[in-house]
């Protein structure tokens, strides 16, 4: 064969490869583009969820302004992978598959108009903070994770972080939603005026037990009924609801801490707690 005939199908080989990179590099570049126009605070709030009303409620929370100054997006807690550089098969995986299954989930509800008010996204906010927790729990608290090292907790902080934290870095699977759900990535309505009495700090003259819970981090082990890291405030009650000088009882657990009462995890002391406000505590649990 002649070196032009030959020439020819190289030619168009290299022509080919050519145009396969400029067309590879573009749809990188488009789909680059594409997961960080979608991935903003904007964007997730506005132009397509119709979840304003979660954007008010997170823009009240810790995660969007805080005494450190670090913020996290909605994407931060919401997309696995979205926190920190990952790896490709973690951007497929992770990145891409979350935002494409929950892109075509919202895209649905938001057709079918059963988030298209407030009034019928408050119907379905239970449903929706329940699923996700539970693909929070499904990913071992991945996104949780990946901004906050477990294993960092110093006691220059809180004995209680350190203590509790050093037992669920031995445990299977991290579930960061078991202690904290509440008020953490949004703080709606209903919690407001407790919230911002927990985080100016007001003893118990000037706030309800509810937010000394809250100031004092109880309510990251214990809830009302149900068993985190401790018991219910209703076990507490109904088992010291007969014991004579319940109240100093568990006055004293507050300050100087107790174990073995209630499982293997211990409760660590905290003496930076007032009497006042301790036994303004008690008070409301032995009344559950």
């Amino acid at each position: 064969m002649p070196d032009d005939a030959r020439a020819v199908p190289r030619r168009r080989v290299i022509l080919l490869v050519a145009l396969g990179a400029v067309l590879g590099a573009g749809a990188v570049v488009v789909l680059t583009w594409s997961v960080t126009a979608t991935s903003g605070n904007a964007f997730c709030a506005t132009a397509c969820h119709s979840m304003q009303w979660a954007a008010a409620a997170y823009e009240r929370g810790p995660h969007f302004a805080n005494a450190l100054g670090v913020r996290a997006s909605c994407a931060d807690c919401h997309i696995a992978g979205e926190d920190r550089p990952s790896t490709p098969l973690e951007y497929v995986t992770g990145t891409l598959r979350t935002k494409g299954v929950a892109g075509i989930a919202d895209m649905f509800h938001k057709l079918v108009g059963s988030i298209a008010d407030r009034a019928k996204w408050e119907a379905q906010r239970a449903q929706l903070s329940t699923g996700v927790r539970a693909w929070i729990r499904e990913t071992d608290s991945v996104t949780c994770q990946g901004c906050h090292d477990l294993a960092a907790f110093s006691a220059r902080g809180s004995a209680m972080a350190v203590a509790v934290h050093a037992g669920v870095l031995k445990t299977a699977n991290v579930d960061c939603t078991s202690c904290h759900a509440k008020n953490v990535g949004h703080v709606y309505d209903e919690d407001l005026a407790a919230y911002q009495a927990a985080r100016k700090g007001g003893s118990s003259a000037g706030g309800t037990p509810e937010s000394l819970l809250q100031k004092y981090g109880c309510d990251g082990c214990h809830a009302e009924d149900e068993t985190l890291v401790g018991p219910s405030y209703r076990q507490i009650a109904g088992r010291y609801a007969k014991v004579d000088g319940a109240a100093k009882r568990l006055e004293a657990a507050i300050h100087d801490g107790v174990a073995n009462v209630w499982g293997t995890v211990p409760m660590p002391a905290q003496p930076e707690v007032p009497a006042a406000d301790a036994a303004a505590i008690v008070g409301w649990i032995l009344a559950r």
